[in-house]
């Protein structure tokens, strides 16, 4: 299944302009309005240059649910 992805460049300019100066971005909001599409945009343009320490984590994934066995 194709999904049709809406850019969100004025929510990733905003977050972009934050970079480098030590601050936390974190975004909230309702399920399924694009949080994680967003970040995994920025996440993708940035892990591109090895200069950049870039980690994205989906929490979406059983590995990082509590719940699960260790």
């Amino acid at each position: 299944m194709q999904q049709n992805l809406i850019e969100r460049q004025g929510y990733s300019e905003r977050i972009e302009r934050m970079f480098g100066k030590g601050m936390v971005v974190a975004l909230t909001g309702q399920r399924r309005v694009g949080k994680s599409c967003v970040m995994k945009r920025i996440y993708e343009k940035y892990s591109q240059d090895s200069h950049n320490n870039v980690i994205y984590i989906d929490m979406e994934k059983t590995a990082f649910d509590k719940r699960q066995p260790s």
